[in-house]
């Protein structure tokens, strides 16, 4: 058994097994794992972490298991009790002089997860006991830069303190806000005073002669580190504080004053340092240390620009745009905009060299743009002041799109190396465009056509006039055309009543995409995404065969003046033009089968699975747009189809390349366009049965299932609700019938799948319910018996509802008996602890029974009572009593008809217990029901004149609220598929719409009568003792139905 002795061992074994031993690292953590569930395990590790004279990869091991722990379970007992707590608790100061970074990270992380819990309330004195130890090493470190100790302790203690900060902050508790104010008043002085005085210290020592000397950069960081631990203070209070007193806001709006000044004095510093060290020829000089505090000072401003201005104007951009300086702030970090498009283009990278660092560069427009408003000509009670001038505008959007548009050398490399590459940066989403300064300047120019259309619509247009007379001579002109373009996509909606579109396209485009120079596949490129964003932002149906050709073509051409790039975009583009709300397939269908031809290949060209997944994600578009007009073209698409599958299942990865979750997006959108093909041929998707199934099938192993289920789910019932018969499984020959064995293992194991899974059993169940109940009876009975108590009950029973309404009433009793399915619904009714509306549904579903046989639904309580031994009376009556209980739940007149109905069913075998009840429950019910619904027959003499069949006299049902149309609920979404017929089938020959319910009820009661022995039986036995007027009512209202 494992001991506390043993842990410097085994830690010594996982360490030594890391660095040169593979192979025995499973053995020796498993061992580690062992020694660790030892009580107290954890403080003893923390301990030996705390130990220099152990070795580092042990210490770090050592501690790196406790972070873990006091991440998971600081709280638990048995891992931590109060001792441990106390004693890790005070062990923390011991690591302020840790040398090593990783050692102390783990440190900050576990001071910070322990004060997030503790302090105040059992942890006190830790913000005091480390602004003791900054101070104090502070004062040191400032007196004397050589105290490498003291150094090291400012640093460590900081970073201490910022990672508490970082935690208590993000908590949600109320009683944190009076904390973190008093927290603020107690730091900011302090703090913000040593901050002035390192920032004047590294102020004064750095320039380019100095840039190597670690002791500046020392000071660099240290600034840097008491900067984030006061923001983290001042972003609390201006986030979860709504009503501060006049000294806080005097205190927020003071730092808030002071940190405008100190970004601008700041940039300055470092951007004249930069130029400096330029112009001087340093930079060859930079060692690691000037690298590395160039890289601290470009991470302060950043850390300044995004952690404290843009997370105040994300959180109330009103009050940001109030607040004093900020008019100021966001024209100077303009100003630098400006400057840096004004400056070389190797001044405005992301690299520590850069004089305008392009991170930067993009919160600094993010932030002009986000403060646009205040500006706008459009706010209400603007004044001229408050206007930007039509000039500042005009200027600012040329130098926006011929600075920042234009693509860079860069990312032409990459277009030129790795076309693929190229497009996934393009194409990327989320919030990559914050940090690429071209997408975000596009989004700048975006806001400013929003803010001041009336001035940048026409700097637009001008562009726009001299893009298309420019020919393509150079690279250089190649790419200003391709910005220009940008910049008018970017804004196409606003572009509509300046630009005729079709005359561009005609006059201009057509040339521009048949043209063999190799450098205009920069502007073809642009072309087709131009082309694709006029119509899917302004919604306007591509009624033009001009824009068909010009896309057919640039997806297809595979010539020198084109490339992947061009063919991908033009696939993109044809994706987003169909799917727009005026598309028109009239118009679209002569380049159908081009356009088909040419994704298919390209989708086979592609090597990246994200790309792959572009092309036929567009293909799926089409196929959704064009409809059954896909048909005579499905061959080549069934056929891609099944090749990509295979080449995506491979396991060499010789295919295809990409990472795990781009292959399976792939293939999720492979069986979206399965479905897509499946759906679109309608009656003529029988062919397609041969990929569905393998698709269905690859998709729900155990590895798949995790990422394809729900789309595998929604083919499989697109193929049923699209198929025309249900053959029968036969050897050889691929249907869906063999599915029904995985349809029912799912429903065994995928509960949360159970909605969709029981849409494809009902969808099963309506092309041939008596083959689903002979081939799979006691199973699907079993499976919906488990699934019974899920969330879908109510779906349960609408799916079992169909089984007794159209499979063959000789198929299904014997499996209903055995699987106990029958006896599980007879038990839920008479222990009456469900929920009402769901033990009403039950009863629905036992009326469904009775209507196809009584005497069936008779004997399965009979069968039920024999198999449990239980008497058959009782069971019958508890049902009964349920019955009656229930049918004032049930508010919809058709289901009240329904249980009148089903009654009635019983009453027709003239068994006792419902004989009983005749002249008393049953009369009310029917009475009740008979009051409600008012049904009559339509004349006959008119439905004959109609030329209609006299033996199908319908029945005119005054009770329906929707006229003939089945709800929603019935129709479950299968609009425009077959199923739509079968279910308004089922609808329309339901015997509660077929039949007169007190014509049904005089039939069951004549059948009833010889039942239980004749008219005089009855009259004695069983009507004796009802009230004559309800009597008399009956015999009235079943006259009329006779």
């Amino acid at each position: 058994m494992a001991t506390l002795q043993d842990l410097y061992p085994a830690l010594s074994a996982v360490a030594e097994a890391l660095r040169s031993q593979p192979a025995q690292i499973k053995a020796a953590e498993a061992q580690l794992d062992q020694v660790l569930k030892v009580p107290g395990a954890y403080n003893a590790a923390h301990e030996l972490a705390a130990q220099k004279s152990i070795p580092e990869e042990v210490r770090q091991l050592a501690i790196s298991r406790v972070k873990n722990m006091v991440v998971q379970s600081w709280r638990s007992r048995t891992i931590f009790n109060d001792e441990n707590r106390e004693q890790i608790k005070a062990r923390v100061m011991m690591f302020l002089d840790e040398p090593n970074n990783a050692i102390s990270y783990h440190n900050e992380t576990i001071a910070g997860k322990i004060a997030r819990q503790d302090f105040p309330r059992t942890w006190p004195n830790i913000i005091n006991d480390l602004m003791g130890v900054i101070q104090a090493s502070a004062q040191k470190r400032l007196s004397d830069d050589n105290d490498a100790a003291a150094t090291l302790v400012t640093r460590r203690a900081l970073q201490v303190l910022g990672a508490i900060l970082d935690e208590y902050s993000s908590k949600v508790l109320a009683a944190t806000t009076p904390v973190m104010i008093q927290l603020t008043g107690t730091l900011l002085n302090p703090l913000s005073t040593l901050y002035e005085q390192f920032s004047s210290r590294y102020f004064s020592r750095l320039n380019p002669t100095t840039i190597n000397d670690p002791n500046v950069g020392y000071d660099v960081e240290i600034a840097q580190l008491l900067f984030r631990s006061i923001t983290r203070l001042m972003i609390y209070v201006w986030n979860r504080v709504k009503q501060l007193s006049p000294e806080e806001e005097q205190i927020v709006s003071g730092f808030f004053q002071n940190s405008v000044a100190q970004l601008q004095s700041l940039f300055n510093f470092r951007a004249e340092l930069v130029l400096a060290l330029h112009s001087s020829q340093k930079f060859s000089s930079l060692d690691a240390h000037g690298q590395h505090t160039l890289k601290l000072l470009k991470d302060l401003i950043q850390f300044v620009i995004d952690d404290y201005f843009r997370a105040m104007e994300k959180q109330a951009v009103s009050r940001f745009i109030a607040m004093p300086s900020c008019t100021e702030l966001v024209r100077y970090c303009w100003d630098q905009v400006v400057k840096a498009m004004n400056s070389p283009a190797e001044l405005r990278t992301n690299e520590a060299t850069a004089a305008y660092p392009s991170h930067f560069l993009c919160s600094a427009m993010l932030l002009f743009r986000e403060s646009l408003a205040m500006w706008s000509p459009n706010r209400q009670n603007a004044s001229e002041a408050d206007i930007l001038p039509a000039t500042f505008v005009e200027g600012a959007v040329q130098q926006l799109v011929q600075t920042f548009l234009p693509l860079s050398d860069a990312s032409l490399e990459l277009w030129s190396e790795d076309p693929e590459g190229f497009i996934e940066e393009e194409e990327k989403g989320g919030d990559a465009w914050e940090i690429d300064p071209r997408p975000c300047a596009e989004r700048v120019l975006i806001t400013f056509a929003a803010k001041y259309t009336e001035v940048v619509i026409p700097v637009l247009k001008s562009m726009f006039d001299v893009v298309v007379t420019t020919a393509t001579t150079d690279l250089a002109t190649a790419k200003q055309k391709e910005a220009y373009y940008a910049a008018i996509g970017r804004c196409a909606h606003r572009l509509k009543d300046v630009i005729d579109f079709d005359q561009w396209l005609t006059q201009v485009v057509v040339k521009e995409v048949s043209s063999t120079d190799p450098l205009n596949r920069v502007v073809k490129r642009r072309i087709a995404w131009v082309i694709a964003k006029w119509y899917s932002d302004k919604q306007l149906p591509a009624s033009s065969g001009t824009v068909w050709e010009i896309l057919r073509y640039l997806v297809q051409d595979q010539g020198e003046a084109s490339d992947l790039v061009v063919r991908l975009t033009a696939a993109i583009a044809i994706g987003e033009c169909v799917d727009t709300l005026g598309f028109n397939a009239d118009a679209f269908q002569p380049h159908l089968p081009l356009v088909v031809e040419g994704l298919v290949q390209l989708a086979s060209s592609c090597e990246t699975y994200e790309n792959k997944t572009r092309v036929i994600n567009a293909l799926g578009k089409v196929i959704d747009c064009v409809g059954q007009r896909i048909v005579p073209l499905v061959g080549p698409i069934q056929q891609v189809i099944a090749s990509l599958w295979e080449a995506s299942s491979t396991t060499d990865g010789s295919a295809t390349v990409g990472s795990d979750g781009a292959v399976w997006l792939f293939r999720a959108g492979m069986l979206v366009l399965a479905k897509a093909l499946v759906t679109a041929s309608g009656d003529q998707s029988t062919s397609l049965v041969p990929i569905v199934i393998p698709l269905i099938r690859q998709s729900l192993t155990p590895e798949s299932k995790l990422h394809l289920d729900e789309d595998a789910l929604q083919l499989w019932l697109a193929a049923l609700r699209n198929a025309a018969v249900l053959p029968a499984p036969q050897p050889g020959v691929l249907s869906l019938s063999e599915l029904i064995p995985e349809l029912i293992h799912q429903m065994h194991d995928s509960i949360d799948l159970l909605g969709t899974l029981l849409q494809i059993l009902e969808s099963y169940l309506l092309l041939n319910a008596t083959m689903v109940v002979q081939l799979q009876g006691i199973p699907l009975f079993e499976v919906l018996k488990k699934i019974l108590t899920s969330f879908n009950v109510k779906d349960v029973l609408a799916a079992s509802e169909l089984i007794f309404r159209l499979a063959d009433p000789t198929s299904w009793p014997d499996s209903l008996h055995t699987s106990e399915y029958f006896w599980d619904l007879l038990k839920n009714v008479i222990q009456d602890k469900l929920n009402a509306n769901v033990l009403s549904e039950h009863i629905c579903l036992f009326s469904r029974i009775a209507l196809q046989d009584p005497n069936v639904f008779n004997q399965l309580i009979i069968a039920g009572a024999a198999a449990h031994q239980a008497p058959e009376s009782p069971l019958f009556e508890g049902l009964l009593d349920q019955w009656w209980n229930k049918f004032d739940v049930i508010a919809e007149s058709r289901l009240r008809k329904l249980t009148g109905m089903g009654i009635a069913a019983l009453v027709s075998t003239g068994r006792h217990e419902v004989m009983d009840r005749l002249s008393t429950e049953i009369l009310n019910m029917w009475m009740d029901i008979h009051g409600e619904l008012k049904e009559s027959q339509v004349a006959m003499e008119d439905w004959v004149k109609g030329g209609s069949n006299p033996d199908e006299e319908p029945l005119h049902l005054h009770w329906e609220r929707d006229g003939n149309s089945p709800p929603d609920t019935f129709m479950r979404e299968s609009e425009g598929t077959l199923e739509e017929v079968r279910r308004k089938q089922v609808w329309e020959s339901d015997p509660i719409r077929k039949v007169k319910f007190t014509t049904f009820v005089a039939e069951k009661m004549q059948q009833g009568t010889v039942a239980c022995g004749g008219q005089e039986v009855l009259q004695t036995k069983y009507l004796k003792h009802a009230e004559p007027a309800l009597l008399q009512q009956l015999e009235v209202a079943l006259a009329s139905g006779l």
